[in-house]
């Protein structure tokens, strides 16, 4: 019997990305399959929010391919890649400010009911397609939403409109979650409700491309490692094993939260 072959969900091979004269990504390769979570770590200036924007769409790669389920999408904009299954957060917190919490949460949800527009004028809405109005309820008590839905975003606590913004991706009902420092800014009970509901929808089937320096919550959710230095790919492998390499961490640098001393 012939193996079936497991295609990631997300996946770069040989990506290179130049910004002006310098060569800020080398000829990367990463995987990011679906049901597990895939951390981006490395020192400052290594390449990883660029590489990052590089798979979103927001910059173009040099030479290279990505693809998604199998279709490349190599020169695709990022809306085309959002329609196609990608959603992602930012490093520094992006939220409609003068928005309420549930208003932020619609933006996602009409956002897909958009892109959905020509499968329900010539095929037809399935009879089980949750609306938007059912999405964004759904979403909201999952990420305990529920009591602020009418605050407006710029009165939050970073903890919170962080889960805003995530919610406003999930809400999109994507293949592909990307996050760009979820923890940065988070106490550690707030880092450990993060770490459960990543394990929560990886275990639900979504790929997680995750890019972090809290190296304690990296180890605690991360099934892959692919660490970049310069641009390259320093290392690529199970999390469990890379992060047992005392060189290689003091190499990424990143932080260690208190929940590694408890």
């Amino acid at each position: 019997m012939t193996a079936s072959i497991v295609v990631p969900a997300l996946s770069a091979r040989s990506v290179s990305v130049r910004l002006g004269d310098a060569l800020i990504v080398d000829s990367v390769d990463l995987d990011v399959p679906s049901g597990q979570i895939t951390a981006l770590v490395g020192p400052n200036g290594a390449g990883k929010s660029t590489l990052f924007d590089c798979l979103s769409g927001a910059l173009p790669a040099e030479s290279g391919s990505i693809r998604l389920d199998g279709r490349d999408v190599t020169r695709s904009s990022p809306d085309q890649r959002s329609r196609l299954g990608i959603a992602r957060t930012f490093q520094h917190v992006s939220v409609f400010p003068t928005l309420t919490v549930e208003e932020n949460l619609r933006v996602g949800a009409e956002h897909r009911e958009n892109l959905q527009l020509l499968r329900a004028l010539f095929r037809g809405r399935r009879a089980d397609e949750p609306r938007t109005p059912e999405i964004v309820e759904s979403v909201m008590q999952r990420l305990g939403l529920l009591g602020l839905r009418h605050e407006r975003a710029q009165g939050l606590e970073t903890s919170t409109m962080r889960l805003v913004e995530i919610g406003r991706a999930l809400c999109t009902r994507p293949k592909v979650l990307m996050l760009d420092e979820p923890a940065s800014g988070l106490d550690d009970a707030e880092s450990d409700r993060l770490r459960a509901l990543l394990l929560e929808l990886a275990s639900e089937g979504l790929a997680i491309l995750l890019v972090e320096h809290d190296l304690t919550l990296v180890g605690e959710v991360a099934q892959h490692l692919c660490a970049l230095d310069h641009g390259q790919v320093l290392a690529s492998g199970r999390s469990a094993e890379l992060l047992a390499l005392p060189d290689l961490v003091s190499l990424i640098g990143g932080t260690r939260s208190r929940r590694a001393a408890r």
